[in-house]
């Protein structure tokens, strides 16, 4: 096995396995559930065990793992022949386990006429993959992902070029240094530089041809060009060496290269945002993590939370007032986080505290997340982003008697129960029931529904009952079921008693008609006195 060839692929492979080909949809689980079914080609383990040259053969090992946590089935991987290199073929590798992998090995042919450099071949993956959904019951669907491996060919001329890096970007200008070695001794050698293709792929800068002077047997050397690539895609480079041979003839050799040429962009994809359980009038740690999934790095990176009212002098109170109760959160500390350097790949965090308003609705909120950084060019880049917080909020519910005219002496009447939403959070689908009892029967129908509560605010339920004993006190016992604003059922036991009074502590005396009677047989009374009496 050759180690420069390892590295070599190792490196690429890297690269791409960053930049991705990827086309699989990944689902987002909460960390209890077990992760996706994730099946990639392990770039680490995967090499070609031997240097092939044009019109020669080697074999290449394949790594492929599953990296999530639920298997993958029925797993067919496919390698289809290119132009330039053959020896494709299809397996069936049935079912890869969580952390388990499968090792293809088949032998590649690079054409008599395939240049020196970097070529790819594409591994197609097709299998059952497997995820949990947020009740956690198990979905299966049919993913297919391809994975691109560099495969490199060794020329077998007098001189012998291997560059320092295969990957470029776009519009941005670099060195292409190649490092250089020479069989045989070589005098007066020039080298010249040049692409294939119009528009050219890349630009030189400076000149195109350089002087090395004499070299001697198996010596090494460099060349260092700076270049400013132009098309995305693999570029063919021709490196054009004119030298004396050790017998004194002039000779010319033609090395041809490959190398790939990549968009210099930096994009950044928020992949998690954690706080804990968030009510009204709480202050809490927001933590946003954002990687960098572009190609190239980008500095002097702001991560603003758009929360604060700028240029407030500008605006009407009413607008001022609608951005309040659209945002209802005030920051602890300064909006702002600041990163010095954000490299390609890298995943950071930015950390805000805010504290929200006691009188915010109990919902989900979007709030926009401002980027502005600078590429490696020094121009400025600004992007919006969208993050989600959640304000659940609690709900608390007081339940009391609010009337009875059950009391000692009359068993059979009317309970009214109280139900107070004392809570931040609305309550829906709410209805309470009279469960059973030794102490009572129920002469009306056992549940109420009331629907909808919203926070500070009340409803009654009335039922009708018959007391079987004679104790002062009666326990009601009530099943209370509602659900909050993101639909979770909850379901509350409560006891409420009834204090039996008698019919004299309830102010019941006398009857109604009664009153009534007496009032006139007293006013009657006492006209016939001011008539018999008074008025003569």
């Amino acid at each position: 096995m050759e180690k420069s060839g390892k590295i070599s692929i190792f490196v690429f492979g890297v690269i791409i396995l960053l930049a991705g080909t990827v086309s699989s949809q990944m689902a987002t689980a909460s960390t209890s559930l077990q992760s996706p079914t994730q099946l990639i080609v392990n770039y680490d383990l995967t090499y070609m065990q031997d240097k092939i040259k044009p019109g020669s053969s080697g074999t290449l090992i394949i790594v492929i793992q599953n990296t999530g946590g639920l298997p993958a089935k029925e797993v067919k991987a496919i390698i289809h022949d290119t132009g330039a290199i053959g020896g494709g073929g299809s397996w069936k590798l049935g079912t890869i386990d969580a952390g388990q992998s499968r090792t293809i090995k088949t032998t590649l042919r690079a054409s008599p006429d395939a240049y020196s450099g970097v070529h790819t071949i594409t591994l197609f993956l097709d299998h059952i993959a497997y995820e949990r959904d947020e009740d956690g019951r198990l979905d299966s669907h049919d993913e297919s992902t391809n994975w691109v491996i560099p495969i490199r060919v060794y020329g077998d001329p007098n001189f012998q070029i291997t560059p320092e890096k295969d990957v470029f970007y776009t519009d941005f200008e670099e060195d292409l240094l190649l490092k250089g070695s020479v069989m045989t001794g070589a005098k007066e050698v020039s080298v010249t530089l040049s692409t294939a293709g119009s528009p050219k792929c890349i630009s030189v800068i400076g000149s195109e041809e350089q002087y090395i002077g004499d070299l001697n047997k198996d010596q090494e050397f460099t060349i260092n060009y700076a270049i400013k690539p132009a098309n995305v895609g693999i570029c063919s480079l021709s490196i054009s060496f004119e030298y004396e041979d050790e017998s004194g003839n002039t000779n010319t050799e033609v090395v041809s290269l490959g190398i790939n040429v990549k968009r210099s962009d930096v994009d950044f994809k928020v992949v998690g945002v954690s706080y804990p359980a968030l009510s009204p009038g709480d202050t809490a740690e927001i933590t946003v993590e954002i990687k960098n999934v572009g190609s190239i790095s980008a500095e002097d990176v702001s991560i603003d939370l758009g929360l604060d009212i700028e240029d407030v002098s500008a605006m009407s109170p009413n607008i001022i007032a609608e951005m309040a109760a659209e945002y209802p959160f005030v920051m602890v500390r300064t909006s702002e986080e600041y990163i010095d350097y954000f490299g390609a790949g890298e995943t950071k965090n930015a950390e805000f505290k805010i504290s929200i308003d006691k009188d915010a609705d109990v919902r989900s909120y979007e709030i926009p997340l401002k980027i502005r950084y600078y590429d490696g060019a020094g121009v400025e880049h600004k992007m919006n982003k969208i993050i989600g917080i959640e304000v659940k909020g609690d709900v608390n519910l007081d339940v009391g008697i609010d009337k009875s005219d059950v009391s000692i002496g009359k068993d059979i009447g009317d309970v009214t129960i109280s139900i107070v939403n004392k809570g931040s959070a609305d309550v829906k689908f709410l209805s309470v029931r009279l469960l059973s009892s030794e102490r009572y029967d129920i002469l009306s129908k056992d549940e109420e529904y009331i629907g909808k509560l919203e926070s500070d605010d009340s409803d009654t339920v009335t039922y009708k009952i018959k007391v079987k004993d004679s104790g002062n006190e009666v326990p009601l016992s009530l099943s209370i079921e509602y659900r909050d604003n993101y639909n979770k059922e909850y379901t509350e036991d409560v006891i409420v008693e009834i204090k039996l009074l008698t019919e004299s502590e309830l102010g019941r005396g006398m009857s109604t008609l009664t009153i009534i009677i007496v009032l006139l047989i007293l006013a009657v009374l006492g006209y016939f006195i001011y008539r018999k009496f008074i008025k003569r």
